[in-house]
């Protein structure tokens, strides 16, 4: 038992996303987007990545490493920004409740779960389907 045990711990910490494997993921899911016609996107995917892609270039997305699983989490403000808002701590919750109240995803087995949900059906527009006669 300790050793199924310790073995499903290396495998996860051998498969857990690494940061440059998540950018390049993002990277990837978006070529994947391009190729596709604007007119069969699923809104919510376009959303994900559109949102995801926002929080990077503001810095705001922040990548966690904890071993056997990741975790993304987004921040109010850009880090190097300097707001009264940002800096008091007064204004903030406690930096425990704060940090798992912006957990946007998590990665576990080298895949990400909102990420990998959103996409499911990346290539099937909803809209579309419901104007279709039956």
């Amino acid at each position: 038992v300790y050793f199924t045990g310790l073995g499903a711990l290396v495998y996860a910490y051998i498969a857990n996303t690494g940061e440059l494997a998540t950018m390049n993921e993002l990277r990837e899911l978006r070529q994947r987007m391009t190729l596709l016609p604007a007119s069969i996107h699923n809104k919510e995917t376009d959303a994900e990545l559109a949102k995801r892609s926002l929080l990077l270039s503001q810095h705001r997305l922040h990548y966690y490493n904890f071993w056997f699983f990741s975790l993304l989490v987004r921040s109010p403000h850009d880090s190097s920004v300097r707001i009264y808002e940002s800096q008091d701590p007064n204004l903030k919750d406690w930096t425990v409740i704060e940090f798992f109240n912006n957990i946007y995803d998590v990665g576990f087995l080298g895949r990400w779960r909102w990420l990998d949900k959103k996409f499911n059906d990346y290539d099937v527009n909803h809209e579309e389907l419901s104007k279709l006669p039956d």
